[in-house]
């Protein structure tokens, strides 16, 4: 398993109509909290015009070029303080709490990745290439049922036997029997591979429980049969939950257990492709 880690991202939004609190997001800033690596990814600015014909593009592309300028490299570098005014997480929370106007950073949020160039290019895929206008919605915390939602509609698209699925479901390890939210078996009925939803942004005792529970499975298991996978299928969470999270990904390194955001799910898709007829 991949050196697994923890990234903060801020989406870039432009807001050409300030008065119907209309944006429209332009693209993604992702930087590693240990400053090791950093990068952005924009789209073409024409999508603006489209929303807003009398746009200030110029203000906009200006914000875009400060902050391809301040990242220190593209991808990976030692550490982001060889440039004192290079991007950092503390300017991304500083730009979304004072950057008004016609353009807007939301706040950083946690993600957890092995791959950081992947986790740009599905966070662009999932928030910022669908070019679709929002008005400003209330605060919405994604919760273990709204993961499970998402998880199951994903997942009825990789057109798997129903019978290999099997929703709470109850598997037995060596020692004791586990009930974990989704299981998937091979056609043979062994169990190929196990998911959990956790979401970071509920109260640390729920993150604990549901992390434990998977870890504690996925151990079990494998005492039985080698080689089942487990899945923490997770939403991301605020800046102040990452010592949450960093401690989960050194303990889902340690028990070989994949974290996969709600957002983008097609890694589970490609690894069960072997073991199942996906």
């Amino acid at each position: 398993m991949s050196e697994l880690d923890t990234y903060l991202y801020s989406v870039v939004r432009a807001v050409p109509h300030a008065t119907r609190e209309e944006s429209l997001n332009i693209g993604v800033v992702v930087l590693a909290n240990d400053e090791t690596f950093a990068a952005a990814r924009f789209a073409e600015l024409d999508r603006v015009s489209k929303l807003n014909p009398r746009a200030d593009l110029k203000s906009i592309e200006l914000f875009v070029d400060a902050v391809r300028s301040k990242l220190p490299t593209h991808g990976r570098q030692t550490k982001i303080e060889l440039r004192t005014d290079a991007l950092s997480p503390s300017t991304l929370l500083d730009w979304s709490r004072e950057f008004g106007g016609q353009v807007r950073v939301s706040e950083p949020r946690v993600m957890l990745a092995s791959d950081p160039d992947a986790l740009v290019a599905a966070l662009f895929k999932e928030l910022v290439a669908p070019a679709v206008p929002e008005r400003r919605r209330l605060a919405h915390v994604v919760g273990r049922a709204d993961i499970l939602r998402a998880f199951d509609h994903e997942v009825a698209t990789w057109q798997i036997s129903p019978e290999l699925i099997q929703p709470d479901g109850e598997v037995h390890g060596k020692t004791a029997t586990h009930r974990v939210d989704r299981v998937f078996y091979t056609p043979r009925r062994q169990v190929a591979a196990i998911a959990e939803a956790i979401s970071f942004s509920l109260e640390p005792h729920a993150v604990y429980g549901a992390r434990g529970s998977l870890i504690v499975a996925a151990d079990d298991l494998r005492g039985r049969r080698k080689g089942v996978l487990a899945y923490a299928i997770y939403a991301d969470a605020p800046q102040d939950r990452i010592e949450d999270m960093k401690e989960s990904a050194r303990l889902f390194r340690a028990h070989d257990v994949r974290p996969v955001s709600h957002m983008s799910m097609g890694p589970i898709r490609t690894e069960l492709a072997s073991l199942l007829p996906v």
